[in-house]
C-alpha cells in the first residue's frame, strides 16, 4: 500500500513538470507552436 502510495506521488509530480515544459513551449513559441495531449 505504501510503495503503490509513493509510486502515485512520484506519477503527479512527473505529470506537474511536463505541463510546466508544455506551457513554457507555449509561452515561447507564441501561436504557431501545436502542444499534444
Amino acid at each position: 500500500m505504501e510503495q503503490l502510495i509513493r509510486a502515485i506521488e512520484v506519477n503527479n509530480e512527473l505529470l506537474r513538470t511536463m505541463q510546466e515544459q508544455q506551457n513554457r513551449v507555449c509561452t515561447n513559441g507564441g501561436g504557431s507552436v501545436i502542444v499534444r495531449m
